[in-house]
């Protein structure tokens, strides 16, 4: 059964991180398969901003945009 934290804290106070409860739900007998963040995948997120957008020189519906996204430049393909 999945459980998020936040929903646990609704109904016991719990004043550790998701790992240190698991750690302590398996020392009490109680079997934890694994402790997910669900927002991890966040930390792949790039903004950016257009720097030029052209047309694609294969396809008459795409758009090629520049992209700077800070320490680099990078090329997108637009529908």
């Amino acid at each position: 059964m999945k459980v998020s934290l936040s929903w646990l804290k609704d109904y016991v106070p719990v004043d550790m991180t998701a790992q240190e409860l698991a750690d302590a739900l398996t020392m009490t007998g109680l079997e934890v398969e694994t402790v997910t963040d669900r927002y991890a995948y966040l930390d792949t997120v790039v903004a950016g901003r257009i720097i030029n957008i052209s047309p694609h020189p294969k396809a008459d519906r795409l758009k090629v945009c520049e992209v700077d996204i800070g320490d680099r430049q990078i090329s997108v393909v637009r529908i």
